[in-house]
C-alpha cells in the first residue's frame, strides 16, 4: 500500500480527466488514493477499445496488461510468459489508437518497470537522488542509496508529434541544473515535479520536438512491467 502522492493526485488537482483500463487488475490500486478515493476511474480493457473507436478517451489513460496467467495468456512480457503474446497486446492497443478520431492529437507512452535481463554493456552512471528518503536496507544488504542508476529500461513514444528515429538519451542538455527543469517550468510554472529532476533529463517536449497544435491534449500511458527481452516498444 502506497500512501504518498502520485500522478493521480496531480491529475485531479489540475482538473485533467483520466481513466485506468485494466486487463486483469488495476495496478494503480497499489496507491491508496486510487483504491480508496477514485475506484470509479477503473474500467475493463474492452472499454478502452470502445472509447478509442468512439473518440471518447479521457485526456490521460492508463492501460494495464494481464499480469498473472499461463505463459500464453499473460500479456505483461514477464518471464516465463510468451513475449509474443505481450507484443500482440501492445499492437492491439496501438492500432486501436491509430484508428481513433483522437489519434491526430494523441501520444502513447509505452514504458517498462524492468530491463529484461542481467547484463547491459553500458555501465550505470551516477544519479541525482530523487529525495532524502534512504532505502530500507538490512545489515546484510549491499549498503547503497538511490544515487546511482541501474541497467537501462526501454521506453517508446508513439505519436504524430514524435520525432522519427529520435533517442532522447543522445540529445541531453548539459546546461540544465540539478533539481530543476527550465523548459517544463516555462510551459507550466505551477507544475512542480513529484521528485528531484536530474540535470539534462529530457521530457515529453524533447521527444516531440516541442510540437504544438490545437487540441493536443490526449495522452495514453501504457504500463507494461516486463523482465522479458528488451523490445523497445512504447
Amino acid at each position: 500500500d502506497f500512501s504518498q502522492r502520485s500522478i493521480f493526485n496531480l491529475l485531479d488537482e489540475a482538473g485533467v480527466t483520466w481513466k485506468i483500463y485494466f486487463s486483469q487488475i488495476a495496478f494503480a490500486d497499489e496507491f491508496s488514493y486510487v483504491r480508496n478515493h477514485v475506484p470509479s476511474m477503473e474500467f475493463p480493457i474492452d472499454d478502452f477499445y470502445a472509447d478509442a473507436a468512439a473518440g471518447t478517451l479521457p485526456q490521460v489513460s492508463f492501460v494495464d496488461p494481464i499480469f498473472i496467467a499461463q505463459a500464453n495468456v499473460e500479456t505483461d512480457e514477464h518471464p516465463p510468459s510468451n513475449v509474443q503474446v505481450g507484443e500482440n497486446f501492445v499492437a492491439q492497443v496501438i492500432n486501436a489508437l491509430f484508428g481513433s478520431p483522437q489519434w491526430p492529437h494523441a501520444a502513447l507512452f509505452l514504458d517498462y518497470d524492468e530491463h529484461g535481463g542481467f547484463y547491459d554493456h553500458v555501465p550505470p552512471p551516477a544519479a541525482c537522488a530523487p529525495d532524502d528518503i534512504p532505502p530500507m536496507l538490512s545489515p546484510t544488504d549491499e549498503q547503497a542509496g538511490f544515487d546511482h542508476y541501474g541497467i537501462r529500461v526501454p521506453a517508446m513514444v508513439v505519436s504524430p508529434y514524435a520525432r522519427p528515429h529520435y533517442d532522447p538519451a543522445l540529445h541531453r542538455d548539459p546546461l540544465r541544473s540539478p533539481g530543476a527543469h527550465p523548459p517544463r517550468r516555462q510551459r507550466r510554472p505551477d507544475a512542480a515535479p513529484l521528485q528531484v529532476q536530474p540535470p539534462g533529463v529530457p521530457d515529453a517536449a524533447d521527444v516531440a520536438g516541442r510540437a504544438r497544435g490545437p487540441g493536443a491534449d490526449r495522452a495514453m500511458l501504457h504500463r507494461a512491467p516486463a523482465d522479458g527481452p528488451v523490445t523497445d516498444k512504447m
